[in-house]
């Protein structure tokens, strides 16, 4: 028999009613009403706060990304590569201005040639800066790139400053510093390391300025000439190299000399002359080698791949004669206006380069003819500086470098994302005062 309605209702009140008594006496604070009501809009409003906040964020976040994206260019890492993928172009394109530099993008690999061209930065918000700097072009890639040079100023590098190893791993220069060279450096293309040179006795190098900079022939020795007695005298200058591994110093020849030696270039070793002397060493070893006296005064004498072939750049027999070139003692009538033996295309063709015309010649020295001639181009400050193994390799046109916009204008996107996030600030604290006006 069912029992009647109103008697089950008022069992599930009576049970309702028990239950909730049993919570509140459980309830550790007993709250009135009116802070129950404050507590919930108090946690409304920190829910608007909170969302106002990610809003802003996102903004900013979101125009700080634009900017960043806007300003980012994909940058390959260094890839080694087989030597005969490796080439020398005949146009030497500098970056564009802005282009960031190895500090940021880290190494380039190995360096097909080296020169200045002007670089932009910026200087605060708004202004920029210009002024020399170094670069480089890739050997594998062709692409070119600002060289980040620790503890030196670019603008003092031209003339001589700065030096590629014939592998094109390595960029040895001088350490600048307020108008005075403080040592030297040496610039690992693949590693990105710096190794500083640094005579202890000398923290300011004297009788350097005229001297050239130069690697030995197999890249291993960084050639320089100063003052180790601090004089600026004519003949106070020392012939120094230092293994580029170590950053051992070794001295190749004393002081005393009126003039720097002339230096040359071979397969391994130091090679350099005086007069119509030539020299060669092996600072490891500290063996000496003078071959037979050439026939008039030497400014560069260069030894081939294998050693035996010789090519050499002389003084004619007045000081208004033009310079010579001689190839294994024969005379090469065609080589006109010669600068430097810049390399080798293989043991028997060296690669004679004519200033200012730039024009590089190649010699055939079993019979002393030229047997063909290329014209290079480059940034007039400075004429690029190449990787002498590399000539062994064919030349390539070379390729412009990619355009990269002026970086300034990034500023306006995160004006964007900071005005909108002012703009949803304001619009979110009209809606709190509207209701809390209601």
């Amino acid at each position: 028999m069912n029992e009647h309605p109103s008697t089950n209702d008022e069992h599930r009140d009576l049970g309702l009613h028990g239950r909730l008594a049993t919570l509140a006496d459980r309830a550790p604070v007993e709250l009135p009403s009116s802070d129950l009501w404050s507590r919930g809009k108090q946690r409304q409003r920190r829910r608007r706060i909170g969302a106002v906040v990610a809003a802003v964020v996102v903004l900013l976040g979101s125009g700080g990304l634009v900017g960043l994206l806007h300003d980012t260019k994909g940058t390959p890492s260094p890839a080694h590569v087989p030597f005969g993928d490796l080439h020398i172009p005949r146009t030497v394109h500098a970056p564009s201005p802005w282009a960031k530099s190895t500090a940021q993008t880290g190494a380039p690999g190995r360096l097909a040639a080296i020169s200045l061209a002007n670089r932009t930065t910026r200087r605060g918000l708004t202004g920029k800066h210009t002024a020399l700097a170094a670069f480089g072009i890739s050997a594998a890639t062709g692409r070119s790139v600002f060289l980040g040079l620790k503890g030196t100023t670019a603008s003092d590098l031209g003339n001589g400053g700065m030096a590629l190893s014939p592998d094109g791993t390595k960029v040895g220069y001088y350490r600048f510093s307020h108008g005075k060279i403080r040592g030297w450096a040496v610039y690992d293309t693949v590693t990105g390391r710096t190794r500083m040179l640094t005579d202890p006795d000398n923290p300011v190098i004297h009788g350097a300025l005229g001297a050239e900079l130069a690697f030995s022939g197999d890249s291993r020795y960084l050639e320089t000439n100063y003052s180790r007695s601090g004089s600026d005298g004519d003949r106070a200058h020392d012939f120094v190299v230092w293994d580029v591994d170590t950053g051992k110093p070794t001295t190749i020849e004393k002081a005393g000399h009126y003039y720097f030696p002339e230096l040359g270039s071979g397969p391994s070793g130091v090679v350099w002359s005086r007069g119509r002397s030539i020299h060669i060493t092996d600072p490891a070893a500290g063996d000496t080698a003078t071959p037979p006296k050439a026939p008039y005064e030497v400014i560069q004498a260069a030894y081939g791949p294998d050693g035996r072939a010789t090519l050499l750049i002389t003084f004619g027999p007045t000081e208004k004669a033009p310079w010579r070139v001689y190839a294994d003692g024969r005379r090469v009538a065609g080589a006109k206006n010669p600068d430097s033996v810049i390399g080798w295309a293989d043991a028997d063709h060296a690669v004679v380069r004519s200033m200012p015309s730039r024009v590089v010649r190649y010699v055939d020295v079993r019979n002393g003819k030229v047997t063909d001639t290329v014209r290079l181009h480059g940034p007039a400050a400075m004429a690029p500086s190449y990787a002498a193994d590399l000539w062994a390799n064919s030349l390539v046109a070379g390729s412009a470098s990619p355009r990269v916009d002026d970086p300034r204008p990034d500023l306006v996107w995160y004006g964007v994302g900071a005005a909108g996030g002012l703009v949803v600030l304001a619009g979110a604290g009209l809606v709190v005062m509207r209701r809390r006006r209601g």
